[in-house]
């Protein structure tokens, strides 16, 4: 039976005078990349009243749409380079050929790619076509920017969500300065050339300084790969009154606690449960938000509440983990054992801890949504990391131990941690008990 227009509701769609629309927010980094708007949005032709019709047009749309920004994202991979240029030109003056014609015109075929590419006319998902030394051979696509960012990805041992992101949108707004350009041929006047837009446009030094170190591993690797010996370009470059920019990080005082938890302690929304588990658990936000309910451990098979609660942070088909310190058990305590308790309890039959963020770039959005709820002391969800280190060390916490509960790599000699089983529950409760918020 068809729906009515005001019930019909689908992902990535919107009804306007009776007819369903194709709208979708567009990812950050490609906006920024290539001057895109914030919303995409495509008339589908269909009435609401076809509401079975509607969805599957829909589906296929968003399908095609994540087609187009995944080849925006990464370049064009050589494995599909020669099918996408057959079906490119089924439009074009060379729609007649045969396959075996069309491998005896390589020359042309290719002058006819640069020609278009010049002139602004070859859409982005062809570029690296214009570059092909031979055009029957596609091991020479040559190493530019968008081939060294997919090849680092792909191979990459933990190839994170943020990473990702940072990746790409780093190496985009390099290819928006100086274009997509071959590694081989990457001066440092063009480093500096970024250092100067990125200057001018207001970006903090730490936040330029990060960007380089991300590109010239990039770099570093496509020249690995490459067999060329030589440093990266975007090494050692001076950044000018790098650090004065910066704000001195504020810490989270007792009396910020207070005014925190004179708001949340009671409350049960999502994004104050969350902020209540991460202030005794020295979580990042993305292993929260990523957390499954199977990873929480309040009881036992009977039922009764286990004597030391913990949470494990584990990775799954929607979080990686930072690195291989963060696979850890952490122990719940004060009022970040109430605040699990409850969470666990709304989660309900859900296989996720928090349902809305159990997806891909979950993290991403939790962390918006988490540190938009503490905006009224001023602090970011991340803040509590530090927070948790600070109490610790206060205590006297040994080192090791405080890295068993925040999933840091070490810093120093930590015996325990790298031998062995590393430090069990009952060794870090009593530690977490020390430091617990109530």
């Amino acid at each position: 039976m068809a729906k009515k227009p005001k019930e019909f509701k689908w992902k990535y769609a919107v009804v306007q005078e009776g007819m369903v629309y194709y709208r979708r927010v567009i990812p950050q980094a490609l906006r920024e990349a290539h001057d895109l708007p914030l919303i995409i949005k495509k008339a589908t032709g269909i009435s609401v009243s076809d509401g079975a019709e509607a969805i599957a047009m829909i589906t296929k749309l968003n399908a095609l749409q994540e087609r187009e920004w995944k080849q925006l994202e990464i370049g064009i991979t050589a494995k599909s380079s020669l099918e996408k240029a057959l079906e490119f030109l089924k439009v074009s003056q060379f729609n007649t050929l045969s396959e075996d014609e069309f491998e005896t015109q390589d020359g042309v075929i290719r002058d006819f790619f640069k020609q278009l590419w010049e002139k602004g006319k070859l859409p982005p998902e062809y570029a690296l076509l214009a570059k092909m030394g031979d055009f029957r051979d596609l091991s020479t696509i040559p190493t530019v920017l968008s081939v060294a960012l997919a090849n680092y990805l792909s191979r990459h041992k933990n190839p994170s969500d943020g990473l990702t992101y940072d990746s790409t949108s780093c190496i985009n707004k390099f290819i928006k300065l100086h274009g997509d350009a071959n590694v081989k041929d990457i001066t440092r006047d063009m480093v500096h050339a970024y250092v100067k837009d990125r200057r001018d446009n207001n970006v903090k030094t730490t936040t330029i300084r990060r960007e380089l170190n991300q590109l010239s591993a990039i770099v570093n690797k496509a020249f690995l790969e490459l067999g060329i010996e030589k440093k990266s370009p975007f090494m050692s470059i001076d950044i000018p009154a790098e650090g004065k920019d910066a704000k001195k990080k504020k810490s989270i005082t007792p009396i910020i606690v207070e005014t925190l938890l004179a708001k949340i302690r009671d409350s049960k929304t999502p994004s104050h449960l969350m902020a209540k588990i991460l202030l005794n658990t020295g979580l990042r936000i993305s292993e929260l938000a990523g957390a499954k309910k199977s990873d929480v451990q309040l009881v036992d098979a009977k039922g009764k509440p286990l004597a030391i609660p913990f949470i494990s942070i584990v990775a799954n088909e929607f979080r990686s983990l930072k690195n291989n310190e963060s696979e850890r058990n952490v122990p719940l305590v004060g009022i970040s054992l109430i605040a699990m308790q409850e969470a666990v309890k709304q989660a309900g039959d859900s296989e996720y801890l928090f349902k809305q963020y159990g997806k891909k770039g979950g993290g991403n959005t939790a962390s918006a949504t988490v540190n938009k709820a503490l905006d009224f002391v001023d602090i970011n969800s991340h803040e509590f990391r530090h927070f948790i280190s600070t109490r610790m060390r206060e205590k006297m916490i040994p080192l090791d131990v405080r890295e068993t509960i925040t999933g840091h790599s070490s810093k120093g000699s930590s015996e325990l941690k790298s031998y062995g089983e590393g430090y069990k529950l009952e060794q870090l409760h009593p530690e977490l008990l020390k430091v617990a918020i109530n």
